[in-house]
């Protein structure tokens, strides 16, 4: 390819969100244009047997978490997560019970502190993440950290290559409690590859994903959890589609219910 085909190709690659590649559970080390908005919106469902902690058994959770987020400098973006969950359980007398129930809004910032792009699509990019969970939850979860009714900060790191078809992701995040509960560790391993189309091109407008994840959940209390998460991703101009489920593969668990899968599904757009 000549140079001018070149030019051309990265100026139309540009216009998609190709360097995004944000897996469905793992942070990326990616940011919204300076003054662009991205609203993403996912459902999950969840589903126990049992809560040995409660005697709950036949437990469904659907939970919805909203996220915004704004680029606010060119290296900078501010976000805000609400998340809300619907549960669905048998109490131990055998009773049907259902909860509506709000979790902890997560406010955030990321700072990339380190960008290289290598070529119109490859890249290499390097994040940090800082911020609060308000206590504004209300009952538990099957989720670690959902609702602790405390005021707790956290710090992560996320790192972001894309090279040709092939996309990696990798994430780490402590929360520290400040009410008693347990401190939260998450780590995410997040592999992409391009489906379609094999090649871009000046007409190419959207991307077809496969994805696969491993999401590490420790506690400080001991509870340990892995779970894998392979999905599919599809990426237009503006917005981005998401189907993944979760699969345990280590549950130590004494302080909350083994899940045996999880659905995520969710749509992220550009404004």
């Amino acid at each position: 390819m000549n140079r001018l085909g070149t030019l051309w190709l990265a100026l139309a690659c540009a216009t998609l969100p190709l360097a995004g590649q944000e897996a469905i559970q793992t942070p990326a080390a990616t940011l919204p244009g300076l003054g662009s908005v991205v609203l993403r919106e996912q459902v999950r469902f969840f589903h126990a047997d049992q809560d040995p902690t409660t005697q709950r058994e036949e437990i469904d959770e659907l939970q919805s978490l909203t996220t915004l987020t704004i680029g606010y400098e060119p290296d900078v973006a501010l976000g805000v997560t609400v998340p809300l969950a619907w549960r669905s359980f048998v109490e131990g007398n055998g009773q049907e019970r259902d909860q509506l129930r709000t979790g902890d809004v997560r406010a955030f910032a990321k700072w990339r502190f380190y960008r290289e792009d290598t070529a119109a699509i490859d890249t290499t990019r390097a994040a940090m993440l800082a911020g609060f969970m308000l206590p504004t939850g209300e009952g538990t979860s099957l989720r670690p950290g959902f609702s602790d009714d405390s005021f707790d900060p956290f710090l992560g790191v996320a790192l972001t290559q894309i090279r040709h078809r092939h996309g990696l992701g990798l994430a780490a995040e402590y929360r520290l409690s400040t009410s008693g509960h347990a401190d939260l560790f998450e780590g995410d391993l997040a592999y992409l590859y391009r489906l379609e189309p094999a090649e871009f091109s000046t007409t190419s407008t959207s991307a077809f994903y496969g994805v696969a994840e491993v999401n590490l959940y420790y506690e400080t209390n001991g509870d340990v959890e892995a779970l894998l998460a392979p999905g599919l991703m599809y990426e237009a101009r503006t917005f981005t589609i998401e189907f993944g489920i979760q699969i345990p593969l280590v549950q130590e668990l004494d302080h909350r219910a083994e899940i045996d899968y999880g659905v995520t599904l969710g749509m992220r757009v550009t404004f």
